[in-house]
């Protein structure tokens, strides 16, 4: 193995607006993500992902896409719309430095059709409720998934007695975020934890939740 240059990383990761930590040879990216949210996403993802295919919806920097790629799945592909503050610079940085051979493509949920092939497991972290339909993004979703496959799902959402989807107002939020789902009591396999940027904006009643929902 070559030796690591950490300075070499340092020069290049620098200048960049991280979103993802992403350890890159014992050099970690300044990224926001939280603690929590990294732990359990981190903790849902299969720890072996041998011959699996594997799809990042909203990848970002790609911190997902690479620990797939890390457990071993056999093809793994990230996707986002690149809006907004969201810059492919950072994912093709760290897949520089990391040697990864994961896909990149510049496409958002609404044009995955375009992507070849189904997916044993897909990702769709902090993505839905940026969405006005997110039913419709859902849909599309199912049709990539294999029989048997997974979709790891995580995002806002609100209290609730019955399940619902809360359209906010604009007033309520950031301008890029539409709704939310209720979470109820009983919801399989859904964790909680609370989410320190909710908390800055004044939203200290928002949560976030993450499920895994089989085909």
């Amino acid at each position: 193995m070559a030796k690591v240059d950490v300075k070499e990383i340092q020069e290049k990761i620098s200048g960049i607006s991280w979103y993802h930590r992403i350890d890159i040879h014992g050099v970690v990216t300044l990224g926001c993500e939280t603690a929590p949210a990294l732990q359990w996403k981190s903790d849902a993802i299969d720890k072996d992902l041998s011959g699996k295919d594997v799809l990042d919806i909203g990848a970002w920097d790609g911190c997902y896409t690479f620990l797939a790629e890390s457990r071993g799945a056999r093809r793994v592909v990230a996707i986002d719309g690149c809006q907004g503050p969201v810059t492919p610079r950072g994912f093709q940085t760290a897949k520089e430095l990391l040697s990864s051979k994961a896909e990149h493509h510049i496409l958002d949920v609404r044009q995955m059709d375009r992507l070849d092939g189904t997916f044993d497991r897909i990702f769709f972290f902090g993505v839905y409720y940026h969405l006005e339909d997110p039913y419709s993004a859902l849909q599309q979703i199912f049709n990539k998934l294999k029989p048997g496959g997974i979709l790891l799902l995580e995002g806002l959402v609100r209290a609730g007695s019955k399940p619902y989807l809360y359209a906010y107002r604009p007033e309520e939020v950031e301008p890029t975020t539409y709704c939310a789902a209720t979470v109820v009591n009983g919801v399989s396999k859904a964790r909680e934890y609370d989410d320190k940027r909710a908390m800055r904006s004044n939203l200290a009643s928002r949560r976030y939740f993450s499920t895994g929902c089989r085909r």
